[in-house]
């Protein structure tokens, strides 16, 4: 079945605030009734995308703490350092 998602990039800071920037962004799409039912039907999804397998491994286990709505998925991108700093 189709699902709609979207990218959060890991650009230095903390897992917490990765963690509420991630809320956020669920928080800001439940206003809109088509979100809404994305939500609660389990089609839409956050992908974060983080530099090292340390930090995947950190923000997964900060994930699992309270209640999730959304299904969050941590990737390791390890360009990305490298990336953010040539930019």
């Amino acid at each position: 079945s189709l699902r709609l998602g979207t990218v959060v990039v890991d650009c230095g800071a903390s897992v917490a605030r990765l963690i509420k920037k991630c809320k956020r962004v669920v928080a800001k799409r439940q206003v809109n009734q088509a979100f809404r039912e994305l939500l609660l039907q389990e089609k839409f999804f956050v992908a974060l995308l983080t530099g090292t397998k340390e930090e995947q491994t950190a923000i997964e286990e900060a994930a699992k703490i309270g209640e999730r709505r959304v299904p969050l998925s941590c990737h390791v991108c390890p360009e990305l350092p490298q990336l953010l700093i040539s930019t």
